[in-house]
C-alpha cells in the first residue's frame, strides 16, 4: 500500500514536471495554422528552404507543416525521405534529440535484434581504448597539410568537434576552411540565408563565424552535379584549385558522411589519387546515434555497453596501441560520440568544450503564453539584417518561463517569436 502510494505521488509530481514545461515539439504538431489541403500534392523537395522570396528565414513553418500534415506528406512521398527531412529540420529548430528519433524511425534492413549480432561485434572490437579525440586530431594535424572532418547532415555535434578544435588546428599552421555547404557567391558577406544551406543551421553557422574570427581563408568546393561519382571528382578538383590558389597555410575540410573515404571512390580518394597529397580524414559517423548499418549500429551498442561511464566525449578509437581501422584505408581516425546528455532539452555537448556557456533567458511575464521559440543572435548581425540573419542558438524547451541558451562572450539580440514566427518581443543581452 506504502509502496503504491508513492508511485501515486511520483505521478503527480511528473505531471506537475511535465505541466511546467513547453515542449514545442507537441505545440507544432496540433498547430491547425500549418495545415495543408487534404487534395495538395506537396512533395518534400518543395518544402526544403526555410527561405521565403525576401530572403527571410523561418524556422518554425517547415517543420510545422510536417508535423500537421505528416500523412498527407508520407501518402505523396517516400517514408523514409519523409523522416530524413523531418530530422534534418528539427536540427535546424534545436530539437536535436527528436532528430535523431526521426532518422531512427525508417527501418534499417537486418537482424531484428542488435544483441543477436554481439558475438561477432566482441570478436572484432577486442583490445579497444578510448583517447581525448580533439588531442589525437591536433597531434596527427601536425603532420599533415589536409585535415578531412566529416558529419552527419542532421547531428549538429558533428559541428562542435570541428569547432572545439579551430583555433589549435590555426597555430599550427591551417589558414584556409573549405565547406562542402558554403555558397561561393556569398562567402564574403554576413553569415546570412544565402552563405549555404546548412549554415542556416546555428551551430553550422556560428562554425563558419567563428572561422572568420579566427582568420581563415574560407572557399567553397561543392558540385553543383549531385550525380555520385561525378559531384565527388568534382569536388576534389575544385579543393585541389583551391591548394592551387592559396600558397599560404595547410588546409581544413569539413564535409558531409562518406565524401572523405580514401579507399572509395568519394572526394577524398579522388583528391589523394589526384594530388598524391595524403589527407589526414577523421570519420564522425559510424559510431554515433542513428547510424543507418545495422552492423555499425551493434557496433556502437556495444561500444556503450563497454564504455557506459565515459561522459560526453567525443573519443578516438585506437585498438591495440594503434588507431583503430573499421576498414583498411579508408579513414584514419574514428571518433566514438557516447549517446548525448541533455538538460532541459537542450544537448550539453553545445557547451563546445568551454567556449559556450549556458545562459538562463526568462520570458517576460507579458510574453509567456504566446512566446513559442527563443532566439539570440549577434546584435550587430541583427541590426544589419533582422530576419535574414543566422542566430548563435535557439529552443523551443522552456521550463518555468525560462529557457537555456548556449551563449559565447558578445552582445546579443534575443527574440521572441510566436508559433507563426512572429516577433513578439526582443531584448538586449551581453554576456561576458
Amino acid at each position: 500500500m506504502i509502496n503504491f502510494i508513492v508511485l501515486a505521488l511520483f505521478l503527480v509530481m511528473a505531471d506537475i514536471s511535465f505541466g511546467q514545461m513547453q515542449d514545442g515539439y507537441e505545440l507544432l504538431t496540433k498547430e491547425a495554422y500549418y495545415k495543408l489541403p487534404d487534395t495538395a500534392d506537396i512533395k518534400l523537395l518543395s518544402l526544403d528552404n526555410f527561405k521565403d522570396t525576401a530572403g527571410r528565414i523561418d524556422y518554425i513553418e517547415t517543420p510545422g507543416q510536417m508535423l500537421v500534415n505528416k500523412e498527407l506528406l508520407m501518402r505523396n512521398n517516400p517514408k523514409d525521405m519523409y523522416f530524413y527531412r523531418l530530422g534534418e529540420f528539427l536540427s535546424f529548430i534545436g530539437d536535436h534529440k527528436r532528430a535523431r528519433a526521426s532518422f531512427d524511425s525508417v527501418p534499417i534492413p537486418g537482424p531484428d535484434k542488435i544483441d543477436s549480432l554481439d558475438f561477432k561485434v566482441q570478436r572484432r572490437l577486442q583490445g579497444l581504448e578510448l583517447r581525448d579525440a580533439r588531442k589525437l586530431i591536433l597531434d596527427s594535424a601536425a603532420a599533415h597539410t589536409i585535415l578531412m572532418i566529416n558529419e552527419a547532415h542532421h547531428k549538429p555535434e558533428h559541428r562542435i568537434l570541428t569547432y572545439t578544435v579551430l583555433k589549435d588546428l590555426y597555430a599550427l599552421g591551417y589558414r584556409n576552411f573549405g565547406l562542402e555547404t558554403l555558397s561561393d557567391f556569398a562567402i564574403n558577406e554576413p553569415i546570412s540565408g544565402r552563405t549555404g544551406y546548412y549554415t542556416q543551421e546555428p551551430s553550422m553557422g556560428e562554425l563558419v563565424r567563428y572561422a572568420r574570427e579566427i582568420g581563415y581563408n574560407l572557399f567553397a568546393y561543392e558540385s553543383n552535379d549531385f550525380d555520385g561519382r561525378l559531384r565527388d571528382s568534382i569536388q576534389a578538383e575544385n579543393i585541389i584549385l583551391a591548394v592551387a590558389k592559396k600558397s599560404k597555410g595547410k588546409f581544413l575540410i569539413h564535409a558531409g558522411y562518406g565524401h572523405i573515404s580514401e579507399s572509395t571512390p568519394m572526394m577524398a580518394k579522388f583528391f589523394k589519387t589526384k594530388t598524391n597529397i595524403n589527407p589526414f580524414t577523421v570519420d564522425q559517423v559510424q559510431y554515433s546515434e542513428s547510424n543507418r548499418s545495422i552492423v555499425h549500429k551493434a557496433e556502437y551498442h556495444f561500444l556503450n555497453k563497454t564504455f557506459k561511464e565515459s561522459d560526453t566525449g567525443p573519443y578516438a578509437i585506437l585498438q591495440n596501441g594503434k588507431l583503430y581501422q573499421l576498414t583498411p584505408g579508408m579513414h584514419d581516425l574514428y571518433i566514438y560520440t557516447p549517446p548525448a546528455k541533455y538538460q532541459n532539452g537542450r544537448p550539453v555537448s553545445l557547451l563546445a568544450d568551454g567556449i559556450r556557456a549556458r545562459k538562463t533567458i526568462t520570458i517576460p511575464t507579458n510574453l509567456t503564453r504566446n512566446c513559442f521559440l527563443i532566439q539570440a543572435y549577434f546584435q550587430n548581425e541583427y541590426s544589419t539584417g533582422k530576419d535574414i540573419r543566422i542566430p548563435l542558438d535557439q529552443t523551443y524547451f522552456f521550463y518555468n518561463s525560462k529557457a537555456d541558451l548556449y551563449l559565447r562572450k558578445g552582445i546579443f539580440t534575443i527574440v521572441y517569436r510566436d508559433i507563426k514566427n512572429k516577433i513578439i518581443g526582443t531584448k538586449e543581452m551581453t554576456v561576458n
